[in-house]
């Protein structure tokens, strides 16, 4: 809720702050040689796209204000809200029953014998833009996946509600 005010949480920054340091244990907090797996590469993931996230600012919410988040970058995924995702699967829903209407006749193997073969329209597939979203939550957990195990950081992950972006992403 950071709004136009740029609102903070300080509560909220200590938290994340103590979960994205708890991969050093106290005593080498001290030391100042490098540690495994306290590389600088914590990544709060914001799956929305950046416009949605700077354009809720305006409705008294917005995004983190990475000046207070040190131990920590900020990734936008830019995979679109639920209602759009729900509108290309309608889409692809529709172009495959316009498959089983739309067939043609082909010759089988036996004279005189012939098949029914659908047509599938692949452009309409393609405006669909479902394996854009696809492709967009894949790389998204792709980029957890290297981080939590190659790199052996954290990750938050949120969106606007944390009701579809956030728990796709989390589940994979």
């Amino acid at each position: 809720m950071v709004g136009l005010t740029q609102n903070r949480s300080v509560q909220d920054e200590k938290l994340i702050e103590a979960v994205f340091q708890s991969h050093h244990s106290p005593e080498s907090r001290a030391s100042s040689g490098p540690i495994y797996g306290a590389t600088a590469t914590n990544i709060i993931i914001d799956a929305r796209p950046t416009t949605n996230a700077v354009a809720n600012t305006a409705k008294g919410a917005g995004t983190e204000n990475m000046d207070h988040y040190k131990e920590a970058r900020k990734a936008y995924l830019g995979i679109d809200n639920i209602h759009t995702m729900r509108d290309s699967l309608n889409k692809v829903i529709e172009a495959l029953r316009e498959t089983e209407v739309a067939t043609t006749s082909v010759t089988g193997a036996l004279p005189g014998e012939t098949q029914s073969v659908p047509i599938l329209d692949r452009q309409s597939l393609r405006r669909s833009g479902w394996l854009r979203h696809l492709s967009a939550i894949m790389e998204g957990t792709l980029l957890i996946v290297r981080n939590v195990h190659v790199n052996s950081s954290h990750v938050l992950i949120h969106c606007s509600d944390g009701g579809d972006r956030t728990a796709q992403l989390s589940a994979l």
